[in-house]
């Protein structure tokens, strides 16, 4: 637009880089939907919904008035079920939980007098875990519709995002009185490879007060 060249002769800045960064984001946000869920209009599935990766047997139910040790317990079940299934050749050192089974994990104090986390005191004590994140995907992506939680071990040879082309702009275009610039990217989505080092946890988390 007229605008976007008054301000750039003003200013020196790049041609529509608001709407440029707007773009990238907007890729960005449906590159982790893709990765996360896949793309299931053309069969492929994603890091929190692979049909090789086991379902845990126990689905959980937690609440803020659920007591620790029965978070604890839940978590370290879920990890130790990889570490036995896959005879100890399987570690996994990372949890990403749903943002409500995160806020409870969180927010719970492990006794009456030990105001620290649940989550705090798991991740302490845990031989295998080192990472304990949260993640909007995981809400509403288990069965039935039920939130998720995630237990894994990094690394690439786990899992990975598959990117045969990163993000790229074209050359502006000039259009009447405005610049086009047209921006694009190619995903492969979540690439799996040691289902066994993955597995998953369905389960209704209220973190509600």
């Amino acid at each position: 637009l007229i605008q976007d060249l008054l301000a750039i002769a003003m200013t020196g800045s790049r041609l529509n880089e608001q709407r440029a960064l707007q773009a990238r984001r907007g890729m960005e946000v449906k590159l982790e939907k893709i990765v996360a869920r896949g793309a299931p209009r053309k069969g492929k599935a994603g890091f929190v919904n692979h049909p090789a990766v086991t379902l845990f047997g126990t689905a959980f139910a937690w609440t803020m008035a659920t007591p620790a040790a029965v978070i604890k317990r839940d978590l370290g079940a879920l990890v130790q079920s990889i570490v036995l299934d896959s005879h100890q050749v399987e570690r996994p050192d990372t949890l990403l939980l749903p943002p409500a089974a995160y806020a409870i994990a969180s927010e719970v104090s492990f006794a009456p007098n030990n105001p620290t986390s649940v989550l705090e005191v798991f991740l302490r004590q845990s031989p295998y875990i080192r990472q304990i994140d949260q993640w909007i995907q995981l809400e509403g992506a288990g069965v039935g519709g039920a939130d998720r939680i995630v237990c894994y071990r990094r690394g690439a040879d786990v899992a990975e995002i598959g990117i045969p082309l990163e993000y790229d702009e074209m050359p502006p275009e000039v259009r009447g009185l405005e610049f086009i610039v047209h921006a694009h990217m190619r995903v492969a989505g979540a690439i799996i490879r040691r289902p066994m080092a993955i597995r998953y946890a369905d389960g209704t988390f209220d973190a509600t007060p």
